[in-house]
């Protein structure tokens, strides 16, 4: 099977019917393989862009420096693996189909970009994980691994119920990735469970019935179908040119914690504001009003899954609501500073978020300001 062929059955199996739904503007979610989740569990999932989340880094790295960046992003991607299986209702799993699993976890990460996975060995005797492949989503241009092994370290120590940390061992960045995790690396960081379960009522609050959709907006399936949403040559999931990711909706509000946990709240904002801003140059860029730069905004954060967008100006306020949006344990505030940087770019202000509400456990309502 030629290369692109074999990305193009991965993409048609990413979003096949039984695996994934996408064909409503503002929710897409995820039903868990039974294989090792349980019966019925399913995941509300969201599209972001690898660009931002690079900008986010580099910043960091700024701040920060190279190495508390890594130890950062480390415990963010061990987190959010950790959380995504405790979403699936992993069962426990007898060695013996271990390998299975874990080759079909991390196949299917693949297509979203997490093609350090290409190759995978797994000793279950040793408890040994190996990965490789080359061009892997964010750190391809950031140069920052960890997020790449924290990921890793969370999903093998949940399925063998025993922390296994992992390491990047990359020798020539994009070109060969490599990721090792066994019992001999030194414990780096273990994660909470309490913390990181998920509501009793996240269901309830995740999954409405009688949705009423408001018009002139999109699902991610049909901006698949209008090929504004495609695979390109190197394997990568896009939208108008620029890689976008899928992950759990935890995701964005647990590497938002991750900051605030360290009183850096200002690299957040500084890191995602000025990545979406830049962002927005791209996206937007032979659209000539602001209401078609709003609309093409509108439509992408619908068919991305962020919820069904409602945007209304009152003076210097702008209001951005979102009917039906993921609702997590954590805050809306990466999401909301994302689209803070689309406002800068689209209105040439520096606007501020002034209020992030929640209502009615259906509706999250973003207020921004500009002096």
């Amino acid at each position: 099977m030629q290369k692109k062929t074999i990305r193009d059955y991965l993409f048609n199996k990413l979003f096949f019917p039984k695996v994934v739904r996408i064909n409503r503007p503002g929710i897409i979610y995820n039903y868990v393989n039974t294989r090792f989740g349980g019966l019925g569990a399913k995941k509300r999932t969201i599209w972001h862009f690898e660009d931002i989340v690079v900008n986010l880094q580099l910043e960091t790295i700024k701040e920060l420096g190279e190495e508390k960046t890594q130890e950062l992003f480390y415990k963010i991607g061990k987190d959010v693996a950790t959380s995504y299986m405790l979403l699936s209702k992993t069962k426990k799993t007898a060695s013996l189909f271990l390998p299975s699993i874990i080759n079909y976890i991390f196949k299917t990460m693949v297509v979203g970009g997490f093609s350090v996975a290409e190759d995978i060995k797994y000793d279950h005797k040793k408890k040994s994980l190996i990965l490789k492949g080359s061009n892997n989503m964010v750190c391809r241009k950031s140069r920052i691994s960890s997020t790449t092994s924290g990921l890793v370290s969370g999903f093998i120590s949940f399925l063998v119920e025993e922390n296994i940390e992992a390491k990047a061992k990359c020798q020539k960045c994009p070109e060969s990735c490599f990721i090792v995790a066994n019992k001999d690396i030194k414990e780096n960081y273990l994660v909470n469970l309490k913390e990181l379960r998920p509501t009793k009522n996240y269901e309830t609050l995740n999954f409405p019935t009688n949705i009423k959709y408001a018009s002139k907006l999109y699902s991610f399936s049909e901006l698949v179908k209008f090929k504004k949403i495609y695979i390109n040559d190197s394997g990568k999931i896009c939208f108008l040119n620029k890689m976008i990711i899928p992950t759990i909706a935890e995701c964005l509000g647990l590497t938002a914690n991750h900051f605030i946990k360290i009183n850096k709240k200002s690299i957040l904002e500084k890191g995602l504001i000025d990545g979406a801003q830049n962002l927005a140059k791209h996206i937007l860029q032979d659209k000539k009003t602001i209401s078609e730069k709003i609309n093409t905004i509108k439509i992408m954060l619908g068919a991305f899954g962020w919820g069904i967008p409602n945007y209304k100006k009152e003076g210097r306020n702008i209001i951005f609501d979102f009917v039906y949006p993921p609702i997590t344990k954590y805050s809306f505030l990466y999401q909301a500073l994302v689209i803070n940087g689309y406002l800068n770019y689209i209105f040439s202000e520096k606007f501020k978020i002034k209020e992030i509400k929640l209502i009615r456990n259906s509706i999250i309502k973003i207020k921004y300001t500009y002096s």
